[in-house]
C-alpha cells in the first residue's frame, strides 16, 4: 500500500507498514479496545483522510510479537449466500446494516463486526440462504 509491504487476505489488506508505523484493519469492537488499552489512533494516510477501519498499532505493541500475533490471530467468520434460496426478508439488513450492505459490489462484510455478531445475525436468517463457518485461531 503506498508503496509500502501490506497483508492480503480473499483480496482485502488486513495489515501493512506506511511510513515508521504498522497499520491493523479491526473490528468496531477490536478498535475501541486497542484504542482504550494500548492508545491507538486512526490512520490517515493523509491528514484529513483517515481510513476508519484501519488503526495505527501503538509501538509498545508493535515491539513485542506476542502482542502482535494476539492481534493478528482473531477468530474468523465465513459467511456464504445462496441466492436462490433467499426470500429477500431483509433481516440481514435491517439487523447489521453495515455488514449487510446491498448497495455495495461486495455487499457482505463480516469484517465490520466481531464474529459472534454476525453469526448471531446469519442465525436470524429465515431461508437459510446465510451460512456461516467459524475459525478459531489458536492463540
Amino acid at each position: 500500500m503506498f508503496g509500502y509491504p501490506a497483508a492480503f487476505r480473499n483480496g482485502n489488506m488486513f495489515a501493512g507498514l506506511f511510513q515508521h508505523s504498522m497499520i491493523l484493519r479491526l473490528s468496531p469492537e477490536d478498535r475501541a479496545n486497542l484504542a482504550v488499552r494500548a492508545g491507538a489512533r486512526a490512520f490517515e494516510p493523509m491528514p484529513g483522510r483517515p481510513m476508519r477501519e484501519y488503526v495505527v498499532v501503538p509501538p509498545a505493541i508493535v515491539e513485542s510479537v506476542g502482542e502482535v500475533q494476539r492481534w493478528l490471530a482473531k477468530d474468523e467468520i465465513v459467511v456464504t449466500f445462496d441466492p436462490n434460496v433467499c426470500i429477500h426478508s431483509g433481516v440481514c439488513v435491517s439487523g447489521l446494516p453495515d455488514v449487510f450492505d446491498v448497495s455495495r459490489k461486495r455487499w457482505i462484510r463480516p469484517e465490520l463486526e466481531s464474529a459472534e455478531v454476525v453469526a448471531a445475525q446469519i442465525e436470524r436468517c429465515p431461508s437459510g440462504a446465510l451460512q456461516y463457518v467459524r475459525k478459531v485461531r489458536a492463540g
